[in-house]
């Protein structure tokens, strides 16, 4: 496992400062946004493939598609997001307890892991939240 350190991640943007630029996609609505949503997921999968050297190009056409269809495959998870949380809602103390727990440690790494694979199927494998509960068992025992 390669482990970055908080100067590498500082200086990452500025690696190539041309790629800053890239955010004022956010001020074309809808089409700029899917662009810089597919952009940002080419941004994880370089940081999953350990490669911290320098903000990657910036394709319009090839982030708008990731982009696009990312967001239509995410849907079942924001589905099962907010079914849970209108279930949770009703339940005030536990509840909120529960989807702090749920965005905190579940969502993000069935985020990233969908983010990898591009799958429907890879937002649901809870099989790979198990190492965040064998650590926090390990921390507190």
């Amino acid at each position: 496992m390669t482990i970055i350190d908080f100067k590498t991640a500082f200086y990452y943007p500025f690696n190539r400062p041309a790629g800053l630029w890239n955010i004022l996609w956010i001020l074309l609505p809808i089409i700029g946004w899917f662009a810089l949503f597919g952009y940002t997921i080419v941004i994880i999968k370089h940081f999953i493939k350990a490669n911290f050297k320098e903000l990657p190009e910036f394709n319009f056409m090839k982030n708008l598609e990731l982009g696009f269809w990312m967001f239509i495959k995410m849907i079942p998870l924001m589905a099962a997001y907010m079914a849970v949380q209108f279930v949770t809602v009703r339940l005030p103390v536990i509840g909120r307890l529960v989807m702090l727990f749920i965005s905190l440690f579940v969502l993000p790494i069935l985020v990233i892991n969908f983010f990898n694979k591009e799958t429907v199927e890879s937002c649901f494998e809870l099989r790979k939240v198990k190492p965040v509960f064998e650590n926090l068992l390990r921390i507190y025992s």
